[in-house]
């Protein structure tokens, strides 16, 4: 039996096209989305640390700490910046104006005894 030498290349090609075409994107797509959610973990995770250390630096009471850090994540979502720069405390009073009608304290703050 004689094989032409053509007619081989030929069917290898045509195995190897198919062989890309039943490739599944899937693969590729649930690899990005892991990506994604490892990114977005990361994100989180360094805005809370921002968020718990601005929160240690201005004395922000320890039982506000959590509410504060998810209102932080929340902010650097929204932020254009991506998230905060400065360590002042700005945003902690802004996490207080939006809610202290939820608190029976008058201030976020720790009192600072003397």
């Amino acid at each position: 039996m004689k094989i032409d030498l053509n007619t081989s290349l030929k069917n290898n090609i045509h195995e190897n096209s198919l062989t890309k075409m039943i490739d599944n994107p899937l693969e590729n797509q649930v690899m990005q989305e892991y990506d994604n959610l490892y990114i977005n973990e990361k994100f989180e995770e360094h805005c809370s640390d921002a968020a718990k250390e601005l929160a240690k630096d201005n004395n922000l009471n320890p039982d506000y700490y959590e509410p504060f850090i998810e209102f932080y994540i929340e902010e650097c979502r929204e932020s254009d910046r991506g998230y905060f720069f400065s360590d002042d405390k700005y945003i902690i009073d802004l996490w207080w104006d939006h809610n202290k009608d939820l608190y029976e304290t008058k201030t976020p703050y720790m009192e600072i005894k003397k």
